[in-house]
């Protein structure tokens, strides 16, 4: 029952649009378990840049770019904290996702999905 939670969590944001503010640009992506693994696409038809994936609100994985309808799979322990500590998918459960990038048109672009 655990895992099939944490595979609906991830895949919530299916087809959605997820809330934004500030301005920020709603990204169509999908996020995944697979694993010790967080599969990310985008869905969306322009490349992402300046990449910021975050879990748990503060273990990030930064990227220069994500392609348009391109997806990347990324082991959870890539994920690091400011301070250099690897998120373990052994001791931690996944509460939140989420994506920063910049889009095209120099804007900021973000996603959301928060289980509280």
């Amino acid at each position: 029952m655990k895992k099939s939670l944490s595979t609906a969590l991830l895949i919530l944001c299916l087809g959605q649009s997820c809330s934004s503010d500030n301005g920020a640009v709603d990204l169509d992506v999908d996020f995944r378990k697979d694993g010790n693994a967080l599969i990310v696409v985008n869905n969306n038809s322009f490349d992402y840049k300046e990449v910021d994936a975050t879990v748990n609100e503060s273990y990030h994985y930064k990227a220069p770019i994500l392609k348009a309808k391109d997806s990347v799979r990324i082991p959870l322990s890539e994920f690091t904290t400011e301070e250099g500590t690897r998120y373990s998918a052994a001791t931690s459960k996944l509460m939140s996702m989420s994506l920063y990038a910049e889009t095209p048109d120099g804007k900021p672009g973000k996603v959301e999905l928060n289980h509280k």
